[in-house]
């Protein structure tokens, strides 16, 4: 069973967009109709993905995976592309975009560095490290520098090809990337579970929509 939460529906529909869930069927025609009658993709939070799809054997670290979730959204995610419409990843979908763009993980925050545990398991509506933006997203929040929740284990370790960091955090954790001409935009930290009590928070897929809006 794959699940996601309803923050997410939520967290859309409150940035102007109107949200569809859509099921990890293995249908070619059923995911050319996705693309036909969607206007953006979001790759939402959940399991680890593959180690394999970034050239790793599975380490102890590594969390639940679930190998028919990781074909269906990337094989989806090249359909978007390929149409030339947004892609917008959270947490999960963040590490996806990265591993799809060729670039790879650290299974776990233990093989990077141990003081990193604070990244993971944290009550999603906590605020907990701050994270440094670039002018992309500083026009976006109006700041150089904000807060955010945390709930990860996993870390990018080399950034995939054409992205650019848009945000870092204070220990040089990359955050949040971009790549303007695939109009992609992704982040590690969970905006849609912050935004009911942090309102900055809903500007950023807000923003996003709002960029790529069919005229």
């Amino acid at each position: 069973m794959i699940l996601t939460t309803q923050d997410y529906m939520s967290y859309v529909y409150n940035s102007g967009g109107f949200p569809i869930l859509v099921s990890p069927l293995d249908n070619d025609n059923y995911l050319f109709d996705i693309v036909k009658n969607t206007d953006m993709l979001l790759l939402s939070g959940g399991e680890d993905s593959d180690s394999e799809l970034y050239g790793q054997k599975p380490d102890k670290y590594l969390g639940t995976i679930i190998k028919k979730r990781d074909n269906f959204e990337i094989k989806l995610l090249g359909l978007f592309l390929e149409a030339k419409k947004p892609v917008f990843g959270i947490c999960r979908g963040f590490q996806l975009l990265n591993i799809y763009f060729k670039g790879t993980l650290y299974q776990d925050y233990r093989l990077l560095n141990e003081n990193l545990s604070y990244h993971c398991e944290q009550p999603y509506q906590k605020l907990i490290h701050k994270v440094d933006l670039s002018p992309y997203l500083e026009k976006v929040y109006n700041s150089k520098k904000i807060k955010v929740n945390s709930h990860h284990h996993q870390f990018i370790n080399k950034l995939g090809e054409n992205l650019e960091v848009v945000a870092i955090a204070e220990d040089g954790i990359i955050e949040a990337f971009k790549n303007t001409d695939k109009k992609i935009l992704a982040v590690q930290w969970h905006p849609e579970m912050l935004f009911d009590k942090y309102p900055e928070h809903l500007k950023l897929l807000s923003d996003f929509i709002e960029k790529h809006k069919i005229k």
